[in-house]
């Protein structure tokens, strides 16, 4: 198995909006106002355009 990490793609956006949604639920966790979520749908605009950064960890097995 092997890890690789790299910016994030357009491509991305389903299983990181996925892994999201899911990661919260698992603990029943909630930021509260679902409208502090909505960088989550706009990675480019609000961390790439922005000298930001969002990296996504892809494992092959």
């Amino acid at each position: 198995m092997s890890l690789t990490i790299r910016q994030y793609r357009p491509a991305d956006q389903e299983a990181v909006v996925k892994l999201h949604v899911d990661g919260l639920s698992q603990f029943q966790a909630s930021i509260g106002d679902p409208m502090l979520d909505q960088d989550i749908h706009h990675i480019e605009a609000v961390y790439l355009h922005h000298d930001g950064e969002f990296l996504v960890g892809v494992l092959d097995s």
